[in-house]
């Protein structure tokens, strides 16, 4: 039975974490964000609205190469998202920061996700949404996050 139960686990798991990027996709496209894939949603997302983070905190983050977070930073450049500045004191650290377009969309973008998991949970009682928040707590622990 055990067996059985952690395969389920590991389907739905896989099939959730596709569907989630699938919901995210349209729900960018419905909010009116054309210009934006879902990468670029998420380097928005780790640089946040009120904090400077550099390339490398944000590749540490989530967990992609420097040189990968630097490809989608260019792109979000350009599209008006994102700014670059110098630290003070020291000119070889260049902060990532969100524009005033940028921070439009990290506003929508962070209310919507919150709605989202808010709607996924509304059926669930008190006390199941506590058994799910822990037993993910417990899950992505295990994963390293």
């Amino acid at each position: 039975m055990r067996e059985q139960e952690i395969k389920n686990i590991g389907n739905l798991m896989n099939d959730i974490s596709n569907k989630v990027v699938k919901t995210e996709e349209k729900q960018l496209q419905r909010l009116g964000f054309l210009d934006i894939t879902l990468s670029e949603a998420h380097v928005i997302n780790a640089i946040t609205e009120v904090q400077q983070k550099t390339n490398s905190e944000v590749a540490q983050e989530l967990e992609l190469s420097p040189g990968t977070v630097t490809v989608i930073v260019n792109h979000l450049l350009k599209k008006g998202y994102v700014s670059r500045s110098r630290r003070d004191g020291d000119r070889r650290t260049v902060n990532l920061g969100l524009t005033k377009k940028g921070k439009k969309f990290y506003r929508v973008y962070r209310l919507y996700y919150y709605l989202m998991i808010q709607t996924a949970v509304e059926d669930l009682s008190d006390t199941e949404v506590q058994i799910l928040s822990k037993s993910l707590k417990k899950i992505n622990t295990f994963f390293g996050s």
